[in-house]
């Protein structure tokens, strides 16, 4: 007589069962199944990292560089100016309102008065920005559009995210 080393644990499961061989494997293959959909339905969903850009542009003949940081599942934009020219402008950080969100671009907005207020939409895969200032007085005008490239990280940005 052939003995086989058997697992333990299917060995418990056997001697409770009924089974054949045949119809046990479809059973253990049916349980593991059902096991791993229930745990595939307790994890947590994968949070996307925040795009992070360096963007650039020319306005009246002088180079701008800015860091846009944009977070569509947290509903965020932030624009940091990490190349002004004083330390205080520097270390500002200028959240903007997101109208919409879509998987390319992302609409927001930063007000700065009652009746004016920067339109930027950010195409999140061509990387560029367009920007428009929009008042109650001159409508919507065009300003520059930005050209942006993705960094992986920039170390003096304190995001809120």
């Amino acid at each position: 007589m052939i003995r086989t080393n058997q697992n333990p644990l299917v060995s418990f499961f056997k001697s409770f069962t009924n089974l054949n061989s045949a119809s046990w494997i479809e059973t253990s293959i049916l349980l593991i199944a059902t096991f791993g959909f229930v745990a595939l339905m307790h994890m947590t969903p994968v949070r996307a990292t925040p795009l992070k850009l360096m963007c650039s542009y020319i306005y009246e003949g002088k180079a701008y560089k800015e860091i846009y940081i944009v977070d569509s599942e947290q509903l965020l934009v932030e624009i940091n100016y990490p190349f002004a020219p004083s330390e205080e402008e520097r270390n500002i950080i200028e959240s903007l309102i997101v109208e919409s969100t879509s998987p390319v671009i992302v609409v927001a907005r930063l007000q700065t008065g009652n009746s004016h207020y920067f339109k930027y939409e950010i195409n999140k895969v061509n990387l560029e920005i367009k920007t428009f200032s929009v008042s109650l007085v001159a409508g919507v005008q065009p300003m520059t559009t930005r050209t942006c490239k993705r960094i992986k990280d920039f170390p003096s940005h304190q995001s809120k995210v």
